[in-house]
């Protein structure tokens, strides 16, 4: 079963109406993971699959970016976590994992908590 990492950057579920807020990456189209700074890391993955909405490059082959956001020094583990999550055989009954939702308030505006992979990712950004 194809395994797929999904990404929604808004705030506000209400505002998550465009390709631009939220992106389906299939883990196999994952190109790199690079840190950049002492609390960021950039993952790029390669573009031109159906999944890859046209706003971040999906109509022809490129490359695409996730920015996260880490506590500082602990960049290490995030990229551990990270690779054990690309590696997972779990769940095993579904093939999408949420990897980074920072929606904390829910449609009609109900409060909720922002999901991340890791305990030390506070952001993701599309780029």
């Amino acid at each position: 079963m194809k395994k797929y990492f999904y990404f929604r950057d808004v705030s506000d579920e209400d505002h998550d109406d465009d390709v631009s807020s939220s992106i389906t990456i299939p883990v196999t189209d994952i190109s790199g993971v690079v840190p950049t700074s002492i609390t960021t890391v950039d993952m790029y993955y390669k573009t031109g699959d159906a999944t890859v909405p046209s706003a971040v490059g999906g109509t022809g082959a490129g490359t695409g970016k996730i920015t996260l956001t880490c506590t500082r020094g602990k960049l290490f583990e995030v990229l551990a976590e990270l690779t054990s999550f690309a590696n997972s055989t779990k769940p095993a009954n579904s093939s999408l994992m949420v990897m980074g939702d920072h929606a904390s308030t829910g449609f009609n505006g109900e409060a909720q908590s922002s999901f991340y992979f890791s305990s030390d990712v506070t952001l993701c950004s599309i780029n």
